[in-house]
């Protein structure tokens, strides 16, 4: 997933999650995102990246 993919996707509540996963604050998980060259940029676009994907299967599902 792209991401523009991802930037379009994301839901309010997904960055601070992400963050949860991470070990990080929200903060320093939206300035991740921000930042390719951040240590932590792969993992929290990774964790968006799960949240994103996990909430669409559960929508289809109906659950």
């Amino acid at each position: 997933m792209q991401i523009a993919e991802i930037k379009e996707k994301k839901q309010d509540g997904d960055m601070q999650t992400a963050a949860r996963i991470v070990g990080i604050t929200p903060a320093n998980a939206r300035q991740a995102f921000k930042r390719p060259d951040s240590k932590h940029h792969s993992a929290v676009v990774s964790a968006l990246e799960t949240l994103i994907i996990t909430r669409e299967i559960l929508i289809e599902q109906g659950a």
